[in-house]
């Protein structure tokens, strides 16, 4: 699977695009880029979901604790809506 992947600079205006090839798979993307770095993404992705979903649960007056046993029910792919809907 190709995703296109586009930036903007708003600051000068300029655009690029850049067609990557990822796979349509999990099994394809491990044997394009390796074990190790998958395992290092998606370690990254789910600690900015984390990061992200305790972020909205403070703005929303959330207190530590409560954020902290919010989270036991974090998912990964489910994140701030599932927890949102229980505030």
């Amino acid at each position: 699977m190709n995703k296109l992947v586009i930036v903007r600079d708003m600051k000068n205006g300029k655009e690029v695009a850049y067609v990557a090839e990822f796979g349509s798979t999990l099994g394809e993307l491990t044997d394009r880029f390796g074990r190790e770095v998958m395992f290092k993404y998606a370690m990254k992705g789910m600690k900015q979901e984390i990061r992200d979903c305790m972020r909205s649960l403070l703005n929303k007056g959330m207190t530590v604790a409560d954020v902290n046993k919010k989270m036991e029910d974090w998912k990964p792919g489910k994140g701030l809506r599932k927890l949102m809907r229980r505030v």
